[in-house]
């Protein structure tokens, strides 16, 4: 089996974290779990329904090769809390009969991603950009309600994400405009890659530069902290949806490395 690429560890080292950082409050109120099933690692939200960024089985056949009996084992761990569940097949997922045994147990495509890359730069042009500080204490909560409004999520959320710092690995920022907190994003670091989430601006400050000044800010903190590698990813561009985090994106200097298929087996529902 083939190595397993940074563009997908960085991620999967990420998303793990983001589950075990979640208050035992917050998870117990809000149905919130990552288990290992059938040597799978699942991840669940219960009071989000069918999220393609939380309801997942995270790095199908990565890791190692996956067996067609744990899909059935997933699968039911899934139907046992009435949620659908999301799964991408990586091109080096193995083995390469996967996605048809995805589709034998009704897995649909879902919105594919596209995974970009870039080294550690600095944006040019820098001059003019809203001013972005990392998070303190005093302003986790101004972090979470940023995220959780612009994604359009519950404040909970927000409270999750808020959790996240002073976290090995992570770093958390606010972008403002004056004093009010406008903008919010993460960097999650590992040996040499770093992994951008997170990235959000409130609706009715979109269009003043804060995703660049974002962008620019974790970049410079990323090769401080000596990383090679940025990676992140949003939704393939497809007619009639919209496609602003990706022109982002590549406007931050990122390069589309790769699609990666999404696919999504939505638990029968009276």
């Amino acid at each position: 089996m083939s190595a397993v690429p940074v563009t997908e560890t960085i991620e999967l080292a990420a998303v793990r974290d983001l589950f075990r950082a979640v208050p035992a409050e917050l998870a117990a109120r809000h149905g919130i779990e990552v288990a290992e099933v059938g040597g799978v690692t699942v991840t669940a939200l219960r009071d989000v329904p069918s999220n393609s960024m939380f309801d997942r089985a995270l790095g199908l056949g990565l890791e190692r090769p996956v067996a067609e009996t744990a899909l059935d084992v997933v699968c039911a761990w899934f139907e046992e809390r009435d949620i659908d569940v999301f799964v991408s097949v990586a091109p080096e997922a193995r083995p390469p009969e996967l996605p048809e045994w995805l589709a034998r147990r009704g897995f649909e495509p879902a919105w594919a991603w596209m995974k970009f890359t870039r080294g550690v730069e600095p944006l040019p042009d820098e001059d003019g950009l809203l001013r972005v500080e990392h998070v303190e204490t005093d302003h986790s909560a101004a972090l979470g309600h940023v995220v959780s409004t612009a994604f359009g999520m519950p404040q909970w959320v927000g409270e999750w994400v808020a959790a996240l710092h002073g976290r090995r690995g992570w770093s958390l920022h606010l972008a403002w405009d004056g004093a009010t907190p406008v903008g919010a994003a993460g960097l999650f670091v590992e040996g040499r890659a770093g992994y951008l989430t997170f990235g959000s601006v409130l609706p009715e400050h979109r269009g003043k530069g804060a995703q660049r000044a974002l962008f620019a800010a974790r970049i410079r903190e990323a090769a401080t902290l000596g990383c090679e590698m940025l990676v992140t990813e949003t939704g393939v561009r497809e007619p009639g949806k919209a496609a602003f985090s990706y022109a982002n994106i590549l406007r931050a200097g990122f390069e589309e490395r790769y699609v990666r298929p999404n696919y999504v087996r939505r638990v029968a529902r009276d």
